[in-house]
């Protein structure tokens, strides 16, 4: 609506700004060309009455008759209420009568520069207004010269009515043209109007919308492609959200396939975790146990020697088998609190590969409901992290911290080690790479983000945020 208004009142605008110009021109060019037409007209009345004049007084001129030359002036003055002086001089220029009475201007010449051109005129600045004064040399100066003084205030009088009438004629003019094309313009801009309205109801997801306008013009080729627009656009959002809702199912279905694949894999490993332990650790302490016995009871040096060093090497397998099976299902994972087993796991993966740890937890994880998934998501990321860098990164510390930010737990796992590029990333993600799918996968299931930085040669940052929930005081 803002836009079609706006563009109504743009359009307005340059009409009648271009009217407005038009007519100033207008105005201009007829008050240039009516000065100087009534100028000519001022000039030729000059000219007629100063040939008048001549014409009865040339003979008095020559006998510098000054009586008769006044009376025939004053008589020609008092019959022409424009003309305010006469003057009359002979071929010398001196001036022999005058209309101005018996005081004579000082402004005024004391007498007429003789030249021999038929007619001179100039223009005079005086208290009553401008002067245009026609002077006419007699016989070409040789009897004598007329001047005429005539008012242009008649002439302004006559040039202001005519541009004032010109003007209001004008206005009225523009004032119907702008109703006028207001009006027109208004019917035209009114289906544009209607699909600006149609665009933005779209705009909201509104394909039920339709513009009508009958005309045959190319606003009407406009509103009928726009409508078959729409319709198009209503078949794409009906297919488009019958694909969105199929995607989704399939994601849900998905989701449930990964969550089983990933409780079906814990089963496993606490399966194989279990058989490790109460199997064959069992049946390995009994071969411990039957060593030593084989050992108290062997009296040869040498056999016991050997029986002690396969003693040793078979108590190394144990721990070997205890470590499998703890890394494969800690016993402790069933815990509240997770802080403890996080930073055992890292201290004792530092010590047995070298690295130098360092482990920090907020205390406000106490007060927070971490779920058995959320729990056993994040301690599959540190351990699927920590071995990495002990594979790849060659990292000297380790840095790993367990934060609250926001209702949500946040693993940060930091190492100095070789690092890789983006590409390489890109890569691994393409190429679904099972310890970064894996990672991504558990953290995406519970609603969360996977976030991995690295440079070559500055290290690498993983960051797991997954969302939780506050623990309630009578938990």
């Amino acid at each position: 609506m803002k836009q079609q208004t706006g563009l109504y009142t743009k359009i307005l605008t340059i009409i009648i700004i271009s009217l407005l110009t038009v007519i100033s021109l207008l105005l201009i060019f007829a008050y240039t060309g009516l000065k100087n037409t009534l100028h000519d007209q001022l000039t030729n009345r000059g000219s007629e009455i100063a040939s008048y004049v001549a014409t009865l007084g040339s003979e008095d001129i020559l006998l510098e008759n000054d009586y008769l030359l006044l009376q025939l002036i004053n008589k020609v003055q008092s019959s022409n209420d424009d003309v305010r002086y006469i003057i009359v001089a002979d071929y010398k220029g001196r001036i022999l009568a005058h209309t101005f009475g018996m005081q004579y201007p000082d402004s005024m010449p004391k007498q007429i520069t003789p030249f021999s051109t038929p007619l001179q005129t100039k223009l005079f600045q005086s208290n009553e207004g401008d002067i245009h004064q026609v002077t006419l040399s007699i016989d070409d100066g040789k009897i004598g010269f007329v001047s005429v003084g005539l008012s242009e205030k008649a002439m302004q009088q006559l040039l202001m009515s005519i541009i004032m009438h010109f003007s209001l004629t004008g206005i009225i003019i523009t004032i119907l043209a702008v109703l006028t094309i207001g009006f027109l313009l208004a019917k035209i801009l009114a289906p544009i109007r209607f699909l600006s309205l149609a665009a933005e109801k779209i705009k909201h997801n509104d394909y039920k919308v339709q513009v009508y306008y009958h005309g045959k013009d190319e606003l009407g080729t406009l509103t009928q492609t726009f409508n078959e627009m729409v319709c198009e656009l209503a078949a794409k959002d009906k297919y488009n959200k019958k694909l969105l809702a199929e995607l989704q199912e399939k994601k849900h279905s998905r989701d449930i396939l990964i969550h089983k694949l990933f409780s079906a894999q814990e089963d496993e490993r606490k399966r194989i975790s279990r058989e490790l332990h109460d199997g064959v650790g069992q049946s390995v302490t009994s071969i411990l146990a039957y060593l030593h016995i084989l050992f108290n009871n062997e009296t040869n040096p040498s056999q016991q020697k050997l029986i002690k060093s396969t003693r040793t090497i078979i108590a190394s397998v144990l721990e070997e088998l205890r470590e499998m099976a703890v890394n494969l299902r800690p016993p402790s994972l069933d815990d509240i609190d997770i802080t403890a087993i996080f930073q055992q796991h890292v201290f004792d993966a530092a010590k047995h590969n070298g690295l130098i740890a360092d482990f920090s937890a907020d205390t406000a994880i106490k007060d927070i409901k971490v779920s058995d998934n959320v729990r056993l998501a994040l301690y599959r990321i540190l351990q699927e992290s920590i071995t990495n860098i002990v594979r790849h990164a060659h990292a000297i510390n380790l840095t790993v911290s367990l934060k609250l930010h926001a209702n949500n737990i946040i693993l940060k796992i930091t190492d100095d080690g070789c690092g890789f590029s983006a590409d390489v990333l890109q890569t691994a993600k393409e190429k679904r790479h099972l310890g970064l799918y894996g990672m991504r996968e558990r953290v995406e299931l519970l609603d969360g983000t996977l976030d991995i930085k690295s440079r070559p040669e500055k290290g690498t940052s993983i960051i797991a945020s997954i969302p939780v929930e506050k623990r309630n005081n009578d938990d």
